[in-house]
């Protein structure tokens, strides 16, 4: 294997809550505020770094290279062009330890070459062909010290030929615990000899018991207690009776970071199968179990309290009777989340950047992704309006229906039983108003109307009847305007 093991992991590393128990390293001129450009920009290797190709220092919110700001003091570094690169060696770390280097990154606004830089460090991609944004984004990855306890932390432009160039701002090193120690988590501080010994106190755990003899420490493959052997270790733990629980406190940990708790748990064989034993983590119970009659493992995550806390605490919650539970090999570790911190940048440096959280890889596909995602929400903006408008229109369309079907309705009133029209129209005198208008139709539809003023015959259409609106304009004008009018 090589002697840096990678394990990429981008996740947050909170400024307001930091990292208990954290050891963070200075890095020398990490936020490049050594050096003074006496300008918005000028080209100069950052003092304590090496570099090649076309390095500048340029102050936040400079206009020429887009006007961004970091949030992080008063300069940044730019790396112009495909292989430009700074790079610098932290030594005095703890070899083989995990440590997060976290940065702060962006891509210069407004450039047609997809700009993008890959991080390394002893020699070996740690993020490879990042495509920062245009605004300051923080990164963090993990990674493994080697036995020297050294890092070559290296940032290169790797964009196409063209005029492409990124930023770099901001550089942290932190160690992380990810699997703190939980105290005498495999139950072999308490070495006896035997093959199982009755105990009042366990080392790093706290007993509670309403007997004397609920705790044991016995030796894996011992007889009297089944012969079970947990492959951890050469002890475990029994916690025998109703009731009967351990319990240690651990601190140091992630203020509400998510961990995950794992070990390996078995009943008491030839006993009853109703052994349970509940799981509880700072007052919250993870499971109540069953276990089988050899020892398996059991995992689960919980979130440390705001101060860093975990409480664990395993408790024996069978029926009556001599009934146990064995534990063993408890183990601990952190699980970074999987997000960003994007800041939004102004184009002033005394603003102050908002922050939003992103929880994806900031990779070019997952950039297509967001555009296609906002025209989809632009599009989905002009399909509801598209709605109402079409909602509108059909409340126009059914008010205009029902006017029709009233019209019509009021025609059909008018009009006597189907027959063949007389031959001679009848009509009224002129000025007669006490001559009421008739209406007449023949089987083919055609209708012929008398009233006061004159008398008109409509020839059917060519389904029949006579055109709605036609024959509404028509009474309309006979009964002098008194008539519904056509829609």
């Amino acid at each position: 294997m090589p002697l840096l093991s990678l394990v990429v992991s981008l996740f947050i590393l909170s400024k307001d809550i930091g990292l208990v128990s954290a050891d963070c390293p200075a890095i020398s001129n990490g936020g490049f505020e050594r050096d003074h450009p006496g300008g918005p920009f000028t080209r100069l290797v950052p003092s304590g770094w090496n570099a090649s190709g076309s390095v500048l220092l340029a102050a936040n919110g400079n206009a020429p290279w887009g006007g961004l700001t970091s949030g992080s003091g008063s300069f940044y570094v730019v790396l112009q062009g495909a292989g430009s690169y700074i790079q610098r060696n932290i030594t005095g770390l703890q070899p083989n330890m995990q440590y997060t280097l976290s940065f702060m990154t962006a891509e210069r606004p407004g450039r047609p070459v997809e700009q993008r830089f890959t991080v390394s460090v002893n020699g070996q991609p740690l993020i490879t062909n990042l495509y920062p944004f245009d605004q300051f984004t923080t990164h963090n990855a993990a990674f493994t010290t080697n036995a020297y306890g050294y890092a070559m932390v290296q940032f290169e432009n790797t964009s196409p030929p063209g005029d492409a160039s990124v930023f770099v701002d901001n550089v942290q090193l932190c160690s992380v615990p990810l699997c703190p120690v939980v105290d005498n988590g495999g139950f072999e501080a308490d070495a006896h000899g035997g093959t199982h010994v009755v105990v009042s106190s366990v080392t790093g755990w706290a007993l509670n018991s309403p007997t004397a003899s609920s705790f044991i420490v016995a030796a894996n493959g011992n007889i009297p207690w089944g012969g079970l052997n947990s492959g951890a270790g050469a002890y475990y733990m029994v916690i025998r009776g109703t009731g009967a629980n351990i319990q240690q406190v651990m601190t140091g940990l992630v203020p509400g970071g998510t961990y995950t708790l794992s070990f390996l748990a078995a009943e008491r064989p030839g006993y009853t199968s109703a052994e349970e034993l509940t799981v509880v983590v700072n007052g919250n119970t993870l499971d109540q179990l069953n276990p089988y009659g050899y020892f398996e493992r059991h995992a689960y995550t919980f979130n440390a309290t705001t101060g860093g806390q975990a409480t664990l605490r395993f408790v024996n919650t069978g029926p009556a009777g001599d009934q146990a539970v064995f534990v063993d090999d408890v183990r601990v570790c952190y699980m970074p989340p999987t997000t960003m911190t994007t800041q939004t940048t102004q184009t002033t440096s005394t603003a102050t950047p908002t922050t939003h959280t992103i929880a994806q890889n900031n990779t070019r596909e997952f950039r297509s992704i967001q555009r296609v995602q906002d025209v989809l929400v632009r599009d989905v903006s002009t399909l509801l309006s598209s709605m109402t408008a079409i909602t509108q229109a059909q409340s126009q369309l059914v008010t205009r229906v029902a006017a029709i079907e009233g019209a019509v309705s009021s025609a059909v009133a008018l009009l006597p039983p189907a027959g063949s029209l007389p031959s001679s129209p009848a009509s009224c005198a002129a000025g007669d108003t006490s001559c009421q208008p008739s209406m007449q139709a023949d089987t083919d539809g055609n209708v012929r109307i008398v009233a006061p003023a004159g008398t008109v015959e409509l020839q059917s259409g060519t389904c029949g009847v006579v055109n709605p609106c036609t024959l509404m304009a028509a009474l309309n004008q006979l009964r002098g305007g008194a008539g519904v009018a056509p829609p």
